[in-house]
């Protein structure tokens, strides 16, 4: 049986909110407006009003936009325009806009309005909503923001009908004019909020939006030049995080704030349309990209005692590009010269990094007449395992003389050591053959020049083997095997856990194409998990607020129950953040009127 429509479909105004076209719709076809909200809910329970003021910022995660398009006989284009759904749309490649924190901070949680513009039509304007647009162009007034009779702001959650004060029920349009002289801010703020929310085809994806932020602040110019531009912003604290954004380099995949790319378009006058139709020259992205060629060519390898030492264009790529660490100093384009095998990366200023510590191990050790590790280790920095390593690497090499006895390597041991690596041996196996006397003799095997050597040519030939496409395929289907089973178990999905329950090491798991598969149900789990830990938030935070009728809440009082931190939740649920203070807001306000009602006021 076919589902009714209603009785009197109104179709919203060019610049009307959502929120303003549902009050008026539930009004003139004599509803409730919580009962036709609760109609188009598309959660379970009940539409809380605290979440009203949200349906104008991400209407499809709060009620089903086809099914009010159905009731008013409406294209739901024309309903999904009176919102900012398509400002994340273009900005955002979110899967769950809801949880996009392109326009947290940016909206009122108040109503501001010009009463010539109610007195004319009574709707409220969209863009009345943003906290920086403080006048009518129109009218050439300055906006109120609270009822001329009892002062009060007029929250979202409360309002119920147009033109007049949820609370003393006053009608607005009485509110004094205030005329005022639009300055150019005021003008171009206007026109650039009254066009991002139009609908478009396009998505400006993230590195995109931040290559051509770059490009802007550059003034345009050919190349990308990062000292320069640091000196010129008041600002620059942001210039890293914006080129993260544009290297891709982020471990949470997010865009760059609203707030921040309107203030960069705002102090150079470009308009949106300008922005999505920008094109940043292949020499500027790659000033900040910095191509393999341009890096192979300018780097060398800084080892003294190696042959190749200072000589630029020696150093090979390994297959590392980005490795994202624990105290912050993320590396990429990872590199090992062929000569002395020690390995190298870039730090986010582009300078070169030796990872092996055999350079700051050839300097604690170069001037020294007898080895004390412990002394050594407090005055270097390296710690004793790693003092070890590097006295074995140079045991070999005839670097330079110190009490230590040079190790003479046997042939037959150096030639099983090769064949166990060319076979795939782990190290660590290898380390725990009962032919080593001590562990000593084991690290100058480890690090001879042979065997470092021979686990090079392994990887580079891992590296640019070609891989039978069927091969392929079941070896994928394997990797995927073990993902689902892991998401299914909620046992987290990292590299190395996939590895070992495959028994196979992350170089197999690369050279089978599996990283981006494991990328990919990793943050399928992470979504699985938010959506989990969101409800059950959600859940507890209804049964404290429940429990505690009698009293007033503050934050603290919350998440302390939650047992979580408000910037976390905030993090993680912006949208249930944003419901929790108006949870407590309204339940604190009952609970005022209570007590007043209780002494008699």
């Amino acid at each position: 049986m076919e589902q009714p429509k209603l009785t009197i479909r109104i179709k919203p105004n060019s610049c009307e909110s959502l929120t303003s076209y549902l009050i008026r719709l539930s009004n003139c076809n004599e509803i409730a407006l919580l009962s036709l909200l609760n109609y188009l809910r598309v959660k379970k329970g009940y539409f809380q009003m605290s979440e009203f003021n949200l349906l104008d910022l991400t209407p499809v995660n709060n009620i089903d936009i086809d099914k009010l398009a159905y009731l008013t006989n409406l294209n739901k284009e024309i309903l999904l325009s009176n919102t900012f759904f398509h400002s994340l749309n273009l900005f955002s490649d979110s899967d769950n806009l809801e949880r996009a924190r392109l326009m947290s901070g940016v909206f009122r949680s108040f109503l501001s309005y010009c009463p010539c513009c109610l007195k004319e039509k009574r709707y409220y304007n969209l863009l009345w909503k943003i906290d920086e647009i403080n006048v009518c162009m129109e009218h050439s007034t300055k906006l109120q923001e609270s009822c001329p009779r009892c002062f009060k702001k007029m929250h979202f959650k409360d309002i119920k009908a147009i033109g007049s004060c949820p609370y003393c029920y006053h009608s607005l349009i009485d509110a004094d004019i205030e005329k005022v002289v639009p300055n150019d801010k005021d003008k171009w703020l206007t026109t650039f909020w009254s066009e991002v929310r139009k609908p478009r085809s396009d998505i400006i994806f993230p590195d995109e939006l931040a290559i051509k932020i770059l490009f802007i602040l550059s003034n345009k110019n050919s190349e990308f030049d990062k000292k320069q531009l640091l000196k010129k912003l008041k600002n620059p604290g942001k210039i890293p995080v914006i080129l993260q954004h544009a290297r891709g380099s982020l471990s949470n995949k997010r865009t760059l704030h609203l707030s921040f790319i309107k203030e960069v378009l705002c102090e150079y006058r470009i308009d949106i349309n300008e922005l999505i139709t920008l094109q940043v020259p292949d020499t500027f992205k790659q000033s900040i990209l910095m191509k393999k060629k341009i890096k192979l060519a300018s780097i060398s390898c800084i080892a003294p005692w190696c042959s190749n030492f200072e000589k630029t264009g020696c150093l090979e790529k390994l297959v590392t590009n980005f490795k994202r660490r624990a105290d912050s100093n993320d590396l990429l384009y990872y590199m090992y010269c062929p000569s002395c095998f020690c390995e190298y990366a870039l730090n986010v200023n582009g300078e070169t990094v030796e990872r092996t510590n055999f350079i700051m191990g050839y300097n604690a050790l170069k001037d020294l007449k007898h080895v004390n590790f412990h002394d050594i280790s407090y005055k270097s920095g390296l710690s004793i395992d790693q003092l070890k390593r590097c006295i074995g690497y140079f045991s070999t090499r005839n670097v330079f003389e110190i009490n230590i006895n040079h190790a003479i390597c046997k042939e037959s041991l150096l030639n099983l050591f090769e064949a166990a690596i060319k076979d795939g041996t782990n190290i660590n196996v290898i380390k725990k053959w009962s032919i080593w006397n001590n562990y000593q003799e084991f690290l100058s095997y480890r690090y001879h020049h042979a065997v470092l050597a021979v686990e090079k040519s392994k990887v580079k030939k891992q590296k640019d083997a070609p891989v039978e496409k069927s091969n392929k395929i079941n070896q994928l289907t394997t990797v995927e095997d073990t993902l689902k089973q892991f998401l299914t178990n909620d046992k987290d999905i990292t590299i190395n856990n996939v590895c070992s329950e495959l028994k196979v090491s992350p170089e197999t798991i690369r050279s089978w194409g599996g990283n981006e598969l494991i990328s990919t149900y990793k943050n399928m789990q992470k979504e699985s998990r938010l959506e989990k830990q969101k409800n059950e938030l959600n859940s507890r935070a209804k049964s404290f607020f429940k429990s505690n009728d009698k009293k007033k809440i503050l934050n603290g009082d919350l998440y302390n129950y939650l047992g979580v931190g408000r910037t976390i939740v905030w993090r993680n649920h912006p949208e249930l953040a944003y419901l929790f203070s108006e949870m407590r807001k309204e339940h604190n306000t009952l609970v005022q009127s209570q007590e007043k009602s209780d002494i008699g006021y």
